[in-house]
């Protein structure tokens, strides 16, 4: 299948997955998601968990873009950070769901730990950005970077700011530690 054209479907399918959740998205729903007749699924892909697996991926691709590479390339204007940061995982909240229920489901173990084994690899990655963006060692910032993605990933599970606010807190605190221990970030 074309790139583009595989794209295409994907992002019609994990929309479809994010809105009426895994257990509850059928085959039909898929493919009339593409305007396609009840079998059109199997065009594309060979079952409906190989179209999971594919959704699931994508919103990881999702998550890193939106909530983690742009957090990093805000990360010297704090404020601002927060705030996309918070605009973009309400956007994300149903895709994060329906990741959540991919990654809980017996049935996926096997893809789902593969797919978050390498989500976490790259978490150092970005620490490390993180950090020669704030001009600090790795090691003070990467605890942080890990916990702003985990408390923006509850964030979009439960939607309750006042569940993570003391860790946004905490968050927001070390960066402009960091910021101020750096002389060449303007601020």
């Amino acid at each position: 299948m074309e790139e583009n054209k595989r794209k295409e479907v994907i992002n019609a399918f994990l929309e479809t997955f994010a809105s009426k959740g895994l257990a509850d998205t059928t085959s039909r729903d898929l493919a009339k998601s593409l305007k396609l007749q009840s079998g059109g699924l199997y065009y594309y892909f060979q079952s409906k968990d190989e179209a999971v697996v594919a959704c699931a991926e994508e919103a990881v691709i999702r998550f890193e873009e939106k909530i983690i590479i742009s957090a990093i390339n805000d990360i010297e204007y704090t404020d601002r950070m927060i705030k996309n940061v918070r605009k973009n995982a309400d956007e994300m909240a149903p895709i994060m769901r329906f990741l959540t229920q991919f990654c809980s489901s017996p049935k996926y173990e096997p893809q789902s730990k593969k797919i978050t084994e390498k989500l976490f690899a790259r978490c150092r990655y970005y620490a490390g950005k993180a950090a020669d963006k704030l001009g600090c060692e790795l090691g003070e910032v990467a605890p942080y970077i890990y916990m702003g993605i985990m408390t923006v990933s509850h964030y979009m599970l439960f939607g309750a700011q006042e569940y993570i606010s003391a860790q946004i807190d905490v968050f927001k605190d070390q960066i402009n530690r960091l910021k101020a221990n750096d002389k060449t970030i303007s601020r």
